[in-house]
């Protein structure tokens, strides 16, 4: 059998139209990830992410030492809510470790001028307000007022009861060591650290005072008393002779008598110290509080006072 033969000019031709075409394959593309979730949308939608991070309300922070005040970086000027853990040792030596729940109030000119000391107050609430929702705090005179005013000119800490905790009794060397904490972490100035409190909390103001005597340069206890129910005394009434008090009590309270606070009155006048006492002889149980606090004469008299 004959076999045809292609001319040169043909056979060359055809093997260059071989070439071409495998140099026009198109190349394998490049393996990039561009795995996107089911919800992704090209352009530029809305989008709404929960994060975690660190230095934001409701820190958890431990108590280890006092150190020199300092303006911290992460300082949010108004009312926000925070946690802490405290430790403190008991009277066997035991470190405990308490958790708070509390709201913090820095006034709004805060760190400007980082050479000022602000006065800090601790605000002690009633029965009513225990629990695990800092927002019910919100509804008495002083966390209301900080929430809806930001020139206050003192640093506030309120902190929250749980409802396993019937009383502030075993709350206040928690709440020492937080003291502690915030003057180390904040702007404070030591000599103009005060206390008040009201209904339960004017009871926790009374104890805490007399459980630490030279802590606080003011104290003001509202509708509160030292054993609910009795005419008992503290024992060691006088040793807060010489610090700057001033009680506010319902002359028609009926829920806690205003007998509480006129005993107490009575002991402190007794050991010679300048007490101040304002009975609001029409005045029921809530009705002292939103009176005392709106008095234009407290909160003056209050910054006035200083420690040695």
């Amino acid at each position: 059998m004959q076999l045809e033969l292609l001319p040169f000019r043909e056979l060359l031709l055809a093997s260059s139209l071989l070439v071409f075409a495998g140099c026009a394959r198109t190349p394998a593309p490049l393996e990039i990830d561009t795995t996107l979730t089911p919800t992704a949308r090209v352009g530029q939608p809305a989008y709404t992410a929960t994060v975690q991070i660190e230095d934001t309300p409701r820190i958890t922070e431990t108590v280890q030492k006092v150190i020199y005040p300092t303006l911290t970086p992460t300082a949010m000027v108004g009312q926000h809510p925070y946690t802490a853990t405290v430790q403190i040792e008991d009277e066997s030596h035991t470190t405990q470790t308490v958790q708070v729940n509390y709201l913090l109030y820095l006034p709004e000119s805060y760190g400007r001028d980082p050479q000022q000391r602000w006065p800090l107050i601790l605000f002690l609430h009633g029965r009513g307000e225990r629990g695990n929702d800092l927002e019910l705090l919100k509804k008495h005179p002083l966390p209301k007022t900080l929430e809806q005013q930001s020139g206050f000119p003192a640093i506030v800490i309120s902190p929250q009861l749980s409802l396993q905790r019937l009383s502030w009794s075993d709350m206040i060397d928690p709440l020492n060591a937080l003291i502690d904490q915030i003057q180390g972490k904040y702007s404070v100035d030591p000599q103009r650290v005060y206390l008040t409190g009201l209904s339960m909390g004017g009871f926790g103001a009374w104890e805490f005072a007399l459980r630490y005597p030279t802590r606080f340069a003011a104290v003001v206890p509202i509708a509160g008393g030292y054993r609910e129910g009795s005419r008992v005394v503290p024992g060691n009434i006088c040793d807060l002779k010489d610090v700057p008090i001033w009680v506010f009590h319902g002359g028609s309270d009926t829920i806690v008598p205003s007998f509480h606070s006129e005993i107490l009155v009575e002991a402190l006048q007794a050991c010679g110290s300048n007490v101040r006492f304002t009975l609001y002889a029409d005045a029921g149980h809530e009705d002292s509080f939103l009176r005392a606090y709106a008095d234009p004469e407290l909160f003056p008299w209050l910054f006035a006072q200083t420690q040695e």
